[in-house]
């Protein structure tokens, strides 16, 4: 029997994998992929099972059609495996194949994904390898995995991850060239500092970096050269923040807390936090001045890398892509994308083996560990060594209730520690073990965790982090602090050598600190938002002092916002051509976000009567924008609609909330710090004293 017949006499129903049928170009236009003759070979009904991120059919078929490819397919036969809660998951398969009501054995899937293969042929189907650009290699069979006693697909073989079809790169290597002059503090392992020197920057790279006689590359012959009059530095990478929250001001925790979960179930987190963020973050206008508001505060704050914030643009859900860098969705080969999850891993079997695979397929996975200093906080960590899931790409943030030979082993596995002292001391009264830290020899970052219960920046942190080694009687110096937000973050993520050093090919994120005189690295921790003079993003001027600024900024059809910090003139460029936020400023996001804030409970009526306006002209209207909250104990609060939270009574909400400041000091800052409970008045006091 030939091929052809095989497939006409066996196959009722071929599916295709979403990948199979389109490729996306490094510009972002999707292309068919040639496909036409499988198609000939099977005389049934066709469809798609994919596991992308559409959010929606709706989303997918509108997609279908833009490409010509919809009237092929059979429009029962889609099915979004993201909205039966499935990934590469062999029950969304027998979904499948229930929606078509035939035997599974009777369907082909067709597909590139290791993963959505093999659980494919779990739930029955037969499976076909296409050969497109990229596809995995190998036959995929139903002996390679198996179900375990949840249902969820195991592999018995580790697969490796899909090659991607086209090299992506997140900002094109496109923009201006000049070169930047200071004193330069490279961050590479020498620990190299030019007194005085030159950065070339052309096209968002470093091209050359040397003293001020070092011959210019023949690019350079005739371009700007910029005095700064300062140090420049790498941009900082935040490797721990909820950036969704960060405009809110610090929360005046009411107690000291034994582990996560006691402060998230708490009335006066549910008033003051929780609840406000879910009303704000799920209407639009106020959720894209949320994401234009903390993206810029950010930038202030000297940050070019940071977690990402989670949105839904209409159906469609994506981490928003602005003028910093995502670590979650980089869209760039050279910076591999980390992967995360918040929740406590409880050890059901699927949870254990989806953790397990993305400790495989990612160079940096994040977990929420042991944040805590109770028994409880620790025994998450036992579950992963009691589940080898202590792995070098482990990144755990926090790891609070650890013991000194916890660390230890972490340090043998090659797993890596991201560290948030102020949220630490804030929530729980102390932080890390930093000699045992040390002596374990781990690799470590430092992470902000958000405005409610943590810095406002890395700049803050840094000082906290400083003040807290010496208080613990801990060698720690000024250069290996600095290092936890540049070259040792960016190792962390494997994002080394393109950032947090500066060097040849290494990418133009720099941060600009005037003066030249005292030592780096202390000059560094020193700093406050206000003296910040310049920060670029691949070779993009974002903020500074507003000379800098004009002097850099090349994009006439988007003018430099002129804003002022504490009483100094700066200017901000966030705006990016295409965004669903271009247009927005951050002068008008936070106008948005004060008026809305200055009386809560009167803005929720108002988007109520709103809301009960269109259902009576029968329209059900979905937010064309909103946020995905991702710091909530219970996975619904992150799906909850707007109309949702409206309709809900008896949910207490604060009536005024104060939008917070990038400034650390500005406004009742001070007083916010003298009502914390569970920080000493030493610290209180040299806080202060850090920033006069």
């Amino acid at each position: 029997m030939s091929e052809k017949e095989s497939f006409s006499k066996n196959a009722k129903v071929l599916f295709f994998e979403w990948d199979a049928l389109v490729r996306v170009t490094p510009t972002g236009i999707r292309e068919k992929i040639g496909i036409e003759d499988l198609f000939k070979r099977v005389e049934g009904a066709k469809g798609i099972i994919t596991h992308t991120r559409f959010g929606s059919r709706r989303e997918l078929n509108r997609q279908l059609e833009e490409l010509g490819l919809f009237g092929l397919f059979n429009k029962e036969l889609i099915v979004v495996t993201d909205l039966l809660d499935r990934g590469p998951d062999h029950r969304a398969f027998k979904v499948a194949a229930a929606v078509a009501d035939i035997p599974a054995g009777r369907c082909v899937f067709a597909g590139i994904d290791p993963g959505m293969l093999i659980a494919a042929a779990v739930a029955g189907m037969r499976t076909v390898t296409l050969p497109v650009p990229g596809a995995a290699s190998g036959d995929f069979k139903a002996e390679d995995a198996s179900g375990d006693s949840e249902g969820r697909t195991v592999l018995k073989r580790r697969v490796a991850p899909l090659p991607q079809l086209m090299p992506r790169v997140v900002d094109e290597d496109i923009g201006p060239t000049y070169i930047l002059q200071g004193r330069i503090v490279t961050m590479n392992e020498a620990g190299e500092v030019i007194a005085k020197g030159n950065v070339f920057v052309r096209q968002g790279n470093i091209e050359a970096v040397g003293p001020l006689d070092m011959p210019r590359p023949p690019a350079f012959a005739d371009v700007p050269v910029i005095e700064t009059g300062g140090t420049i530095y790498p941009g900082m990478l935040d490797l721990h923040n909820h950036l969704a929250y960060n405009m809110f001001p610090l929360w005046k925790v009411p107690k000291k807390y034994g582990n996560r979960s006691q402060w998230q179930r708490s009335g006066e987190y549910a008033a003051e936090v929780k609840e406000p963020a879910k009303l704000l973050s799920k209407y639009a206008p106020t959720a894209k001045a949320i994401v234009r508001y903390v993206e810029a505060k950010s930038l202030i704050g000297g940050i070019t890398t940071g977690q990402g914030i989670k949105t839904r643009n209409g159906f469609k859900k994506s981490y928003f892509q602005g003028s910093i860098r995502n670590i979650e969705e980089t869209d760039d080969d050279r910076l591999p994308e980390a992967g995360g999850t918040i929740m406590d891993l409880w050890m059901q079997p699927y949870k254990i083996e989806n953790f397990r695979r993305q400790l495989e397929n990612r160079q940096a996975y994040f977990y929420h560990l042991s944040e805590g200093v109770d028994a409880g906080s620790r025994r998450h960590f036992l579950n992963l060594v009691n589940n080898d899931l202590v792995a070098e790409s482990l990144v755990a943030i926090h790891a609070l209730g650890l013991h000194p030979e916890d660390y230890k082993l972490m340090a043998d596995k090659g797993s890596k520690i991201v560290w948030s002292p102020f949220s630490n001391m804030l929530l729980y009264g102390q932080t890390i073990n930093l000699q045992a830290l040390l002596e374990s020899g781990a690799s470590f970052a430092i992470g902000c965790d958000w405005a409610p219960s943590g810095g406002k920046n890395l700049l803050q942190e840094l000082k906290v982090a400083q003040i807290e080694s010496r208080r613990q009687g801990v060698e720690l110096s000024a250069e290996r602090l600095v290092r936890a937000v540049t070259s040792e973050a960016a190792k962390i993520v494997s994002w080394h050598p393109y950032l947090g050093l500066i060097r040849p090919s290494a990418l133009a994120d720099l941060l600009v600190i005037p003066g030249t005189e005292d030592d780096p690295y202390e000059m560094l921790i020193r700093s406050n938002e206000l003296e910040i003079s310049l920060v670029t993003v691949h070779g993009i001027a974002r903020y500074g002092d507003r000379e800098l600024m004009e002097k850099l900024h090349a994009d006439p059809e988007n003018p430099l916002e002129f804003i002022e910090i504490g009483s100094v003139p700066k200017a901000l460029h966030v705006q990016m051509p295409g965004s669903v936020l271009q247009g927005l400023t951050f002068q008008s996001a936070a106008a948005a976000l004060t008026e809305a804030m200055s009386d809560l409970n009167a803005f929720k009526e108002k988007i109520g009567q709103e809301l009960a306006h269109f259902r009576s002209l029968g329209v059900v209207r979905e937010e064309p924008f909103s946020i995905e909250l991702d710091n909530e104990m219970d996975d619904e609060d992150k799906y909850e609609s707007l109309d949702m939270i409206i309709r809900a009574r008896g949910i207490r909400m604060v009536d005024r909330i104060r939008l917070d400041s990038p400034v650390v000091g500005a406004g009742d800052y001070w007083e916010r710090i003298d009502a914390q409970k569970s920080i000493s008045e030493d610290l209180k006091k040299e806080l202060k004293e850090a920033y006069k």
